[in-house]
């Protein structure tokens, strides 16, 4: 029984994710796809495939296991409402939400009607990252730093306060995911600087330094910012994410997206990724097959939970607070989402069994 799968917005990102389902050894479909630019439509619908369609209406009311969520920041909250609404699974971009309060409802209306959900947060399987997850084995690191050096990009809509919500969501959402994932919990407390060295006075600051300190006194540091340019960041260095983790008698260092350096206590050993397509290289390929086999029962957890990407909402709005005030900001017991538990995937339990006993009743 074929995963049936439609697209709201078809954008750089979707691509990549199209890409990728396409490159999964599994029965899928990429089956309907709409955007308000229908050349962006025609030109996906092109490489995957998909029938375009007129509306979101339209896309929704189709014979659909699951929909992808690839648009601006501002309008996921009613998209993800409206998918819900029509029972789909979903699988959401990041960040879930510009406010807490929206991603608050997104969850309460997730869980009461059983929506098998992740959230785009594709850095953690990223064959670096999850080469480090493998050679830990639920270690957690004493201190870690984490830099994110994007292409220049918010200048354009990312960097506008109520459609992409600027450095701190754009960039520092995948920060502060990657941390807290690779961390194993939420901080205790969280300090940030940010400036705008670039862009325009109607936009929000391009460029960010955190601090979080964690349980038991650990400690980790991030860089983020689009100071970057192409051929650094993206090709041919891949120097996108660079991660430096120190755990007891073990040191991990080095860019995840092309190669890692480890040392666990008998001399210096490197892993390379092995395919350096962005499609895979990026985690795109992982968190897409970790979701399709959720959806069809064979995994029980989703690639990331949207408890947790509630958490880096929270985490978000918490960094703006600091921001404003120049002062530490106290994560309080309900801001702090337990599921992160070091792990590829949460500890929720897949409560949407429709899907599931349909695929077993075809077989």
């Amino acid at each position: 029984m074929p995963v049936n799968i439609g697209f709201i917005g078809t954008g750089m990102i979707a691509l990549q994710h199209g890409q990728a389902l396409q490159m999964l050894d599994r029965p899928l479909r990429i089956r309907a796809a709409y955007d308000i630019d229908a050349a962006n439509a025609r030109t996906f619908a092109e490489q995957t495939g998909a029938q375009c369609c007129s509306s979101v209406q339209q896309l929704l009311a189709m014979d659909l296991d699951a929909v992808y969520i690839c648009t601006r920041h501002d309008s996921h909250h009613a998209l993800v409402r409206a998918a819900a609404q029509a029972d789909k699974a979903i699988f959401c971009e990041k960040p879930l939400a510009l406010e807490p309060d929206q991603a608050e409802d997104m969850v309460d209306l997730v869980t009461r009607r059983d929506i098998p959900f992740t959230v785009g947060f594709n850095h953690r399987f990223s064959p670096g990252v999850m080469e480090l997850k493998r050679r830990v084995q639920g270690k957690l690191p004493r201190s870690m730093h984490v830099s994110l050096v994007s292409p220049p990009f918010l200048h354009g809509w990312a960097g506008l306060p109520d459609v992409g919500g600027g450095i701190l969501h754009c960039l520092g959402s995948h920060v502060f995911d990657l941390t807290c994932h690779l961390m194993g919990t939420a901080p205790d407390d969280l300090a940030v600087f940010t400036e705008r060295q670039r862009v325009a006075d109607d936009h929000l600051d391009d460029t960010a330094v955190a601090i979080m300190r964690f349980p038991g006194g650990r400690l980790a540091s991030m860089q983020f910012h689009d100071n970057g340019t192409t051929p650094y960041s993206v090709d041919p260095e891949a120097a996108l994410v660079r991660l430096e983790v120190f755990l007891d008698g073990q040191v991990a260092g080095g860019y995840p997206l092309r190669s890692m350096h480890f040392d666990q206590g008998e001399g210096m050993d490197y892993f390379s990724v092995p395919d350096p397509r962005r499609v895979v290289s990026w985690g795109y390929e992982g968190i897409n097959r970790h979701f399709v086999q959720y959806l069809t029962g064979e995994l029980k957890h989703p690639p990331v939970s949207i408890q947790e990407a509630l958490t880096i909402v929270k985490l978000v709005h918490a960094a703006h607070t600091s921001q404003i005030t120049g002062s530490v900001v106290r994560i309080s017991d309900d801001q702090r989402d337990t599921l992160y538990r070091g792990t590829p995937c949460c500890d929720t339990p897949y409560r949407n069994t429709a899907f599931r006993a349909a695929g077993k009743a075809a077989e």
